[in-house]
């Protein structure tokens, strides 16, 4: 499972901070919701693209000692299973819908998104709403 956290910090000060960011400590378990401080798993890479610059992060994993599921702690600028930084692809779904300066050598990628945007929309409607 994977919990986004604000870190309070941008992409380029996570990505030096690197295993020295502050990482919160995940008290109940989202897939038993036992009640015990879960225990830290290690790392993984993970690829964070501007649309200036690459980044290779580490993100956090932690795990349930009684169900054994795992934990990752994703920061608020990335989406689950996208490379792109949520910032480039929100902007680049503003100039796609309002035809302001798309670059033509994304244009597959932004239809892409564009596409995941309007198959999810609901589920983007429900996630706002629940942070009313």
């Amino acid at each position: 499972m994977i919990l986004i956290h604000d870190f309070g910090v941008d992409l380029e000060t996570y990505h030096e901070l690197g295993k020295n960011n502050d990482f919160p400590m995940v008290e109940e378990c989202p897939h038993c919701h036992a009640k015990h401080s879960l225990h830290r798993h290690g790392f993984y890479e993970r690829n964070a693209i501007t649309a200036e610059k690459e980044y290779r992060l580490l993100i956090c994993r932690f795990r349930c000692s009684i169900c054994f599921q795992t934990v990752s702690i994703l920061p608020h600028f990335l989406l689950p299973y996208f490379q792109h930084t949520t910032r480039t692809i929100v902007q680049w779904l503003h100039d796609a819908l309002h035809q302001t300066g798309t670059n033509p050598s994304k244009r597959q990628l932004i239809s892409f998104y564009l596409r995941r945007f309007i198959q999810t929309i609901s589920w983007i409607y429900m996630y706002f709403a629940r942070k009313i």
